[in-house]
């Protein structure tokens, strides 16, 4: 019974062009068929003219009856593809729809017209269907889901179940004698899935049949949208009117619980468990370093050698760190340590595994701020407004790609990002509430953002702006004084810093990077045209943009506290960055909350501005906004379940356990020559590496024969372009015995962009 059930619910049975020939009883009910349809065309035809039946509806039954008995005829013919099945049960299954509409629906036509314009105006009423009536629709629906199911590939199970919950919902808010009208009625949300389901089953028909085909229809998104639509509607509907309010803020939890689960789901499953190349590599490193050795230097035993060498020392570094190396060969990074020092003390907390997970958690934090700060900002919304506002900020901040991207190979971007946005935060409380205490707050986390990422001092300027002009503080006296407690509190909170600027690079002031010579006003237009275009990816702000825009309009108007608050942390980070030629977008992740805030704000404003002139109009546009964010997070989202992710600098479990297992084949006292994987042999196999592609032919053969004559074993892995040169050089004075292959790890090209590719790995001897 239940594999004749999946039968017939299944496109391809209907569909098959060439199904066989008919006999015995098969034959039979055709036969039967074909003659029950001419009776039925008489009859109907009678029927007609006795009654005033719409000449609408008695041409489509017309239409069914004359495609039902062509189907009859194709199948007894067997002839091509007139043959198939869905000839015989479309207009049949039709034809028994439509006769009873006409029987049960049609006297309640009126309603129903009323019901389906409730269900877009918002407007639940207790409308009272005949049992008929209500039996059709609940077969049409039950059908209709159960066929759109299908096409989704969902088990039969699924459509009855949705139509039971969508029911039982509105059904749970009847206090006394149920009646199924209502919950039946606002089903009618429906429809358009339906309908984008009969496309898709012509699509499908059109291609099995050798037809034109179009495109895929969009079904499960629109599935999805309308299904979460019904399903508020139902609820709604069922909320005591005089309660209704309370909705809002059910919305605004939903929203933001989902995207707090969907992140942690998200950072915490995908995070690295390992980091190469340069800049997420040096992050942990330097955290290994502090959690190990309680210092951000990292000593490098093969630059000693090059020094007595008088060779390029830079080659027997890995990427990422900078000259000068203090006695005793330890050499700092060209990033600012405030991430890796967070990632560090994490380490010393909790062991090792804490290092990679405290960026997830930071991010996850970064995410709930966003959520915060527009409760707080937008103070000329009402409340449940301003929690749907901060649940949407959080969504967009959540799910940006970019975001994501890095912020799984642990770069510094969503700790500045966190420590920014807490910095605007409790300078915000600090300026509406007579507590100097807060204004202190938001010191550290001024104090911290500067840690992270030295640019980023230029959210002073955004918060002194809110400390000078907030409401909180009634004298200009107060006002001096959080400002002054501040500064303060944030000079205290970067010393650290700066002694170590002071100890390591000679001046407290001088940078960590070594890239100054980059910054030229001539690169400003360049900078911030490529920012605004990759800000403008559908993956981020693009298909936002007109809400942000709007949004951005509409709180100049009503809130300039707030405006100018999220202008000047948007405008004068970029201001201090765009002369940088190399800036990129994660760059400014740190003021991708202020954008989310626009855009959300835009949104609720929007939809609080058609729900008083045109409920209709908003039910429209909360379909539309839901649709964009579809479009904009849907390949974000399936990230988690499909685990399609590669970044630079990116290690699974099992990629870092392949370098791990050096270790076992190189044996101690081995030095491993390499590119970009350097950092990550020595960090997971414990073995030193150097870098050969970057020292002239014979700086490196007088490297390898010291090595050799220290009895070093000496290894090369072929994981970049630039070995390849390499291994032909050293062919000439050496001997090369392949010993094993490392698979599916990052294999670097010159541009530094790299693939997963098996890399060989040789044992290098004097030849």
């Amino acid at each position: 019974m239940i594999q004749t059930a999946y039968r017939l619910s299944s496109l391809a049975y209907w569909l098959e062009a060439a199904p066989g020939t008919l006999g015995g009883t098969v034959l039979a009910l055709h036969l039967a068929l074909g003659a029950l349809l001419v009776l039925v065309a008489v009859w109907r035809t009678r029927v007609w003219c006795r009654r005033g039946t719409p000449p609408g509806l008695r041409a489509l039954e017309a239409i069914l009856i004359a495609l039902g008995l062509g189907g009859v005829a194709g199948r007894l013919a067997e002839a091509p593809w007139l043959s198939a099945r869905v000839w015989v049960g479309g207009p049949v299954a039709g034809l028994l729809a439509l006769l009873a509409i006409e029987a049960w629906l049609l006297p309640d036509w009126p309603l129903l017209c009323d019901a389906w314009r409730d269900v877009w105006t918002w407007r639940p009423r207790l409308r009272r269907l005949s049992g008929g009536a209500t039996a059709v629709l609940v077969a049409i629906h039950l059908v209709a889901l159960c066929t759109v199911g299908r096409l989704l590939g969902w088990a039969l199970w699924v459509g009855p179940m949705m139509l039971v919950v969508l029911m039982a919902v509105r059904l749970a808010g009847q206090p006394r004698r149920l009646e199924p009208g209502p919950a039946v009625l606002g089903l009618g949300a429906l429809a358009p899935a339906y309908l984008l389901g009969g496309l898709e089953v012509a699509r499908r028909a059109a291609a099995r049949l050798g037809g034109w085909v179009p495109g895929p229809v969009p079904l499960w998104p629109a599935v999805a949208i309308l299904l979460g639509y019904t399903l508020a509607y139902q609820v709604y509907g069922a909320w005591p009117e005089a309660r209704r309010r309370v909705l809002w803020w059910a919305l605004a939890v939903v929203l933001l619980g989902g995207a707090l689960a969907w992140a942690a789901w998200a950072y915490l499953s995908l995070y690295a468990r390992g980091v190469t190349g340069s800049d997420p590599y040096c992050y942990v490193q330097m955290a290994v370093d502090v959690m190990r050795h309680g210092s951000l230097l990292h000593r490098f035993p093969l630059a000693a050698l090059a020094g007595r060498l008088q060779i390029d020392v830079l080659p027997a570094m890995h990427v990422g760190y900078r000259e000068p190396l203090d006695a005793l060969w330890r050499a700092a990074t060209v990033w600012p340590a405030g991430h890796s020092v967070l990632l560090g003390l994490a380490g010393r907390v909790a062991g090792e595994p804490a290092i990679y997970l405290a960026t997830p958690l930071m991010g996850l934090a970064s995410v709930a701020v966003a959520a915060w700060l527009a409760m707080r900002l937008f103070t000329d919304l009402d409340p449940p407004l301003r929690a749907l506002a901060g649940a949407l900020a959080a969504l967009v901040v959540a799910t940006s790609f970019e975001q994501l991207r890095w912020l799984l190979v642990h770069m510094a971007d969503v700790s500045t990002q966190l420590f920014s946005s807490l910095t605007i935060l409790l300078a915000w409380i600090a300026a509406r509430r007579g507590r100097w205490v807060w204004a202190a707050a938001a010191g550290v986390a001024l104090g911290l953002a500067y840690w992270t990422r030295h640019t980023q001092l230029a959210v002073v300027v955004p918060a002194l702006f809110l400390l000078a002009r907030g409401r909180g503080a009634t004298t200009s006296r107060e006002r001096l004084l959080k400002g002054a407690a501040f500064l303060m509190v944030a000079l205290v909170v970067a010393l650290p810093d700066l002694g170590y600027h002071q100890q390591v690079f000679g001046s407290a002031l001088q940078p960590e990077s070594q890239e100054l010579e980059l910054y030229a006003l001539r690169a400003v237009p360049a900078t911030t045209v490529s920012l605004t275009r990759a800000w403008l990816a559908g993956c981020e702000l693009g298909y936002l943009v007109p809400f942000l825009l709007g949004g951005a309009l509409i709180l100049g108007r009503r809130n300039r506290l707030a405006a100018w608050a999220l202008a000047l942390w948007l405008l004068v980070p970029w201001a201090v960055q765009a002369p940088y030629v190399s800036l990129r977008l994660r760059d400014l992740l740190p003021a991708l909350p202020a954008l989310a805030l626009l855009a959300a704000y835009g949104v609720v404003q929007a939809l609080a501005w058609l729900s008083a002139q045109r409920r209709g109009a908003a039910s429209a546009l909360v379909l539309v906004v839901a649709g964009l964010l579809w479009l904009r997070t849907a390949g974000t989202a399936s990230l988690p379940q499909s685990r399609a992710f590669n970044n630079f600098g990116y290690l699974w479990a099992t990629q870092r356990a392949e370098l791990a297992g050096l270790a076992a084949v190189t044996g101690e006292g081995a030095a491993v020559g390499c590119t970009l994987n350097s950092g990550a042999v020595e960090l997971y196999a414990g073995r030193e590496t150097f870098r050969p592609a970057d020292w002239p032919a014979q700086d490196l053969e007088r490297f390898l024969r010291a090595l050799w004559g220290e009895g070093r074993p000496v290894y090369l892995l072929d994981d970049g372009e630039a070995m390849s040169a390499v291994i032909a050089m050293v062919m000439e004075y050496g001997r090369l015995e392949p010993v094993g292959v490392l698979e599916r790890i990052p294999y670097f090209f010159l541009d530094a962009g790299s693939e997963l590719r098996d890399v060989q790995l040789y044992r290098l001897d004097p030849g």
